[in-house]
């Protein structure tokens, strides 16, 4: 254990001196979130040249280090094709000093609980929003952090040299916690950062199960926000959304090829992210576009799942990758009034 690569962040001691602090430090010492974020402020505040840190090789660097907070926390985080990241984040003009300031304890104490979820209540597993809404915190399973590091190459390339619509991986980590088991953490771009009240909607393709709300709005600013509505919503309150015919020919050509990589990893289950601001001036509607929950294989659960659900009629979300794939890009071409006949490659 080392501590040489890593100096002091006096900024806690000064934290822990109000009683304020002192009772959240109390409460949230042993909270999974609290310590992830605490451990990354503290790598990117701190992080020396590659050579001071305990290990590296072409897929990771291992760092070691230990901090204090009521007691002694021990850290073992593993950074994965961390050059490849940097480069990713500089393309898209995000500096260390930008994730310092998403991840900061400081910031990030105050209303923790109100932005993690636990998706699917699994255990340990959390999502977490940054305070300042830039970031999302996730972690992973161990089957999808096997799938991310295989296709890490194929999808950094893509990202770095071509434009994407595959919502940004920012950094990926392996963090250990004293002798506890290794949590699989990704830092994700938040798609919807720009927007203070968004319309969300997660589409598709698909009909089954895909419906919030059987209410029918008589415009779409009328819907309530704080809800994540689904493909059925879309359809029954919204329809297409206007863009130029130009842009709407481009975002389906960028899709086409995003899906192509996911589609030859055998990747299914994911969902086109739209979020709709209406700004106060007339025709100055606001759209966020992005993929998301790109990490689902067609295993052997999601096989059992597309038998059990089949007999709910056609229309499933779990389908194998090709007929997925091209149930998504009409999806798309559906949402943009796109007319053109789609030419899907198959690898």
């Amino acid at each position: 254990m080392t501590q040489s690569s890593f100096e002091d962040l006096s900024v806690f001691e000064n934290l822990l001196e109000t009683n304020f602090y002192s009772n959240f430090f109390q409460k949230l010492a042993s909270n999974n979130i609290f310590n992830i974020l605490y451990a990354l402020t503290h790598l990117y505040r701190n992080k020396k040249p590659q050579a001071d840190c305990v290990a590296t090789n072409k897929d990771f660097t291992l760092w070691k280090f230990e901090l204090f907070v009521e007691k002694k926390l021990q850290f073992r985080v593993k950074e994965y094709h961390a050059c490849t990241f940097e480069k990713l984040r500089k393309i898209h003009k995000i500096s260390d000093g930008d994730l310092i300031n998403s991840l900061k304890l400081e910031e990030n104490i105050r209303g923790m609980n109100e932005r993690s979820k636990n998706p699917g209540d699994r255990g340990e597993s959390f999502f977490y929003f940054t305070a300042d809404r830039k970031c999302i915190l996730k972690t992973l399973t161990f089957e999808e952090m096997e799938l991310l590091k295989w296709m890490l190459p194929v999808y950094l390339n893509r990202l770095c040299t071509r434009n994407s619509f595959l919502a940004k991986i920012l950094a990926l980590y392996s963090i250990r916690i004293n002798s506890g088991s290794s949590f699989y953490v990704m830092l994700m771009e938040n798609i919807l950062s720009e927007s203070e009240d968004p319309l969300i909607f997660d589409l598709k393709g698909s009909s089954v199960d895909r419906q919030v709300t059987e209410e029918c709005f008589g415009t779409e600013e009328e819907m309530p926000r704080g809800v994540l509505y689904k493909d059925t919503d879309f359809k029954n309150n919204v329809g297409t959304l206007k863009i130029s015919k130009k842009e709407a020919e481009e975002i389906l050509k960028v899709v086409t090829e995003d899906t192509l990589m996911l589609q030859n990893f055998g990747i299914m289950d994911y969902s086109l992210l739209i979020g709709i601001d209406f700004e106060d001036t007339p025709f100055s509607t606001i759209y966020y576009i992005g993929i998301i929950d790109y990490l689902q294989k067609y295993n052997s659960s999601k096989k059992l799942e597309t038998t059990l659900k089949k007999f709910k009629g056609p229309g499933v979300s779990s389908v194998p990758p090709i007929p997925y794939r091209e149930r998504f890009l009409k999806l798309v071409k559906d949402i943009f009034n796109i007319e053109t006949k789609l030419h899907l490659s198959i690898s």
